[in-house]
């Protein structure tokens, strides 16, 4: 005979094994991470194990009237509503004898404190068919249910935030004037960059903020060409809110883009000089200077440059904009909330 063959006939339990086997479901119960109980037919509680009455927050009386079909203080549903009496899991499972898989609930403790919990409840049968109670068990699920609420944010977040970059990039295609096809891809990607490096920069911060010292570098940097001496760029240490972030890349942009065109950059003694005070959720005053040019004339007709930060100030930041065409240079005035 083989050593895996079973056989015949069952061996005896000895008097300590009998011992075991009558211990092992108390115990096993008892040790569990999850909470279990036990109605009987008429909802009354019959058994609980530790767990069930950490969760609850109490430890309520077995076979009594009150409560019924469920331990705890009070039950909603998990939009907060409150959750009846005849309505638990249990009531409905010993109501239809159908078992009820991963039905959501919010447990109310008797200090106020709320939890989120997964029940599970099964009907039970005697041996000749009668629905004779019902056994729930049920677990803690409130952080996953925190990181899910937290994702779907972070998901319509980033939902948003797509929506409001193609339509910034589909507003600059639109709007951006050119004379040569290689002059507008030139303008276009040099718009869609700003937008991209302050996208980077708000994804590095977890959207929190940008760091305007970055936003104004970032911008300026290509523009200096490694003549630092001709830029020149002082402020606080400043983080400013998504909204204000972007809108501030395509201003410096912009700014930055006419002086190479039109002002100091494209002179040999231009110099510009940025500024800046505030401090987080006040409000910012930026002041963009550029002086050693000559015969400076104001635009004859207003390109979409300045329109570009026009719009961003006055409609998208609810700011103030002063742009005074000296001779010697394009002085402009920024002011904008932060909250």
């Amino acid at each position: 005979m083989s050593e895996l063959t079973v056989a015949e006939k069952p061996v005896p339990f000895s008097a300590v094994q009998a011992q075991l086997r009558a211990q092992w479901g108390e115990q096993l119960l008892d040790g569990l991470p999850i909470g279990i109980c036990l109605c009987d037919r008429d909802g009354m509680l019959i058994r609980y194990n530790p767990r069930a009455a950490e969760l609850w927050g109490r430890a309520p009386a077995l076979a009594a009237e009150h409560p019924r079909f469920c331990g705890a203080f009070r039950v909603h549903w998990p939009d907060g509503r409150p959750m009846a009496a005849d309505e638990a899991p249990v009531a409905e499972v010993l109501r239809t004898g159908v078992p009820i898989e991963e039905r959501e609930i919010v447990i109310e403790r008797p200090d106020g404190t709320r939890i989120t919990a997964l029940s599970n409840t099964r009907p039970l049968h005697s041996k000749t068919g009668e629905l004779i109670g019902a056994v729930t068990c049920f677990q803690d699920i409130t952080r996953r249910t925190s990181s899910e609420q937290r994702l779907q944010l972070l998901a319509s977040e980033m939902d948003h935030r797509s929506k409001n970059m193609l339509a910034a990039i589909q507003a600059v295609i639109h709007l951006t004037q050119a004379g040569s096809i290689p002059e507008f891809k030139r303008a276009i990607e040099g718009r869609v960059t700003a937008l991209s490096r302050a996208h980077t920069l708000l994804s590095t911060g977890q959207w929190e903020g940008a760091d305007l010292r970055r936003i104004v570098q970032d911008e300026l940097t290509p523009l200096a060409a490694g003549e630092t001496v001709r830029v020149s760029v002082d402020g606080p240490p400043l983080t400013v809110p998504p909204q204000v972030a972007q809108s501030l890349a395509m201003i410096v942009h912009e700014l930055a883009t006419n002086a190479d065109k039109h002002g100091a950059m494209g002179q040999p003694e231009g110099r510009i000089d940025l500024r800046w005070w505030g401090s987080a959720g006040d409000r910012l005053l930026l002041r963009w200077t550029e002086s050693g040019c000559a015969g400076v004339q104001p635009p004859s007709r207003k390109g979409f440059g300045i329109s570009i930060i026009e719009g961003a100030v006055r409609q998208q930041l609810g700011g103030t904009l002063e742009m005074d065409w000296r001779e010697d240079g394009l002085r402009c005035e920024i002011e904008l909330p932060l909250s």
